[in-house]
């Protein structure tokens, strides 16, 4: 059941994303840099997880298209960024060459500006619909910008100690990672009028949480930044299942909440 729920959710994402992209309009090779990584898989759970508390909430699929969409595009061009050799130098990204691998450095960097600038035409087109969608919108970039996911990665890349400490590792985590987890899930909150609003961000920062902490346990790579240089494995996977309790407790007072409570699980168990 919550497979075939996912499934119907990421549809209908996937349906959407198709026909925007049929919308762009620019120099050839730099609209194909573009669909080249918006469309390299993965499980989007993001925009999965903003259509499914969207649907938790009762609100209109139309109003939150456009945000999880927005939101893609602002997590696809921090990954092309990330990707290259100034950053994190990987030339590879699910499986198939990093975005600057085959279409070269200045043409992955324009394709991230581009994802970060359609995104806000997106958000900025939608707030003149109300101000639930104007709040939307500035949590969406408050969450993206210099007080959550780019603070996160400064950090992450100018960190030089030998030895990491919690404190750091911590406030890595909850800008470069959770913050992306958090404005899903507050974004369709405010798309409904704050309902549930502070539930809701409790429930999305510890699953931000998890979301990092399980990637560092699957991935192998000797990064920077890393939670297994703070705590080993055991002490890991203990802290795992205090915060998926932490989302847990969170849920109780919201009704219809079983998707919400089998993603928490499917994300502490999940491989990649």
């Amino acid at each position: 059941m919550f497979n075939e729920k996912y499934n119907e959710y990421l549809k209908l994402f996937e349906d959407y994303l198709q026909k925007e992209i049929e919308k762009i309009n620019c120099e050839k090779v730099l609209k194909e840099s573009i669909i080249y990584s918006l469309t390299t898989g993965g499980k989007r759970i993001r925009p999965v997880l903003m259509i499914a508390v969207n649907d938790v909430l009762g609100g209109n699929e139309k109003d939150v298209l456009p945000f999880a969409l927005a939101l893609e595009m602002i997590h696809t061009y921090s990954l092309i960024h990330d990707d290259l050799p100034a950053m994190d130098n990987d030339d590879f990204r699910r499986g198939k060459p990093s975005n600057h691998k085959k279409f070269g450095e200045g043409v992955a960097i324009l394709a991230g500006d581009s994802l970060l600038n359609i995104a806000c035409e997106i958000a900025i087109k939608e707030s003149f619909k109300g101000i639930n969608q104007l709040k939307a919108s500035e949590f969406l970039f408050y969450s993206s910008g210099i007080k959550g996911m780019i603070n996160g990665q400064a950090i992450d890349i100018t960190y030089q100690n030998d030895t990491l400490d919690e404190k750091t590792l911590l406030k890595v985590i909850e800008n470069k990672t959770a913050r992306l987890i958090i404005a899903p899930v507050v974004i369709a909150s405010l798309l409904n009028g704050s309902k549930h609003y502070e539930e809701l961000y409790d429930f999305s920062k510890s699953l931000g949480f998890i979301f990092q902490f399980t990637d560092d346990l699957l991935d192998d790579k000797e990064e920077n930044i890393n939670s297994l240089k703070v705590y080993s494995k055991e002490e890991l996977l203990k802290i795992i299942e205090e915060y998926k309790n932490n989302c847990l407790q969170s849920l109780t007072e919201i009704e219809n909440n079983k998707f919400l409570i089998e993603l928490t699980n499917y994300i502490c168990k999940r491989k990649v």
